[in-house]
């Protein structure tokens, strides 16, 4: 029979891990915004942020995908990068099941935009900068937020579960998310 570590042990491993992940993303959003802000004050015609943030991305890629030391995790990190290739047919699906789910949440707005009174958003003015800049800036952005939570803040809540079903022999639920 394997011995059990003490709860205590195990419920700081897990918080350990969860804090592990929180700082990472939090990390990472300020990186990309103190890039922002950067480029937008010294040079907005050349946007230089896009292209930095874009090899940061691809190095955060090529390492949770197994690539690099530790050697010893890296296993580990390939099995628990959840990007993986999906056929034709499933990426269609999938698609129209976000697109569908858009049109839920529009609809949806407009209902609770009818029954609480909400403010406008203060946006920044964006005519101050070259059209280029700001179609670059607001492409990484979503290519940020699309891409980064596959490498390191959904990847590691992932492996959470798993380690959370290991040590509890209880299967955990999905949802488990920061």
């Amino acid at each position: 029979m394997k011995q059990m570590r003490p709860l205590f042990r195990r419920i700081l491993f897990v918080m350990s891990f969860g804090l592990l992940a929180l700082a990472l993303t939090l990390f990472f959003q300020g990186v990309w915004a103190a890039l922002v802000i950067t480029n937008l004050k010294a040079s907005p015609a050349i946007p230089w942020a896009v292209a930095l943030m874009a090899l940061f991305l691809w190095l955060g890629w090529k390492y949770a995908s197994g690539k690099w030391r530790p050697r010893s995790t890296a296993a580990g990190r390939r099995r628990y990068l959840r990007a993986n290739r999906v056929s034709g047919r499933v990426f269609g699906w999938a698609v129209l099941a976000g697109a569908l789910s858009l049109v839920a949440l529009v609809g949806y707005w407009i209902v609770m935009f009818q029954l609480v009174k909400m403010p406008g958003n203060h946006l920044p003015d964006f005519s101050r900068y070259p059209l280029i800049t700001v179609a670059l800036m607001l492409t990484m952005a979503c290519l940020y937020r699309k891409f980064h939570p596959r490498t390191s803040g959904q990847n590691l809540t992932w492996s959470m579960n798993s380690i959370l079903t290991r040590l509890s022999s209880v299967p955990t639920n999905a949802t488990l998310r920061f």
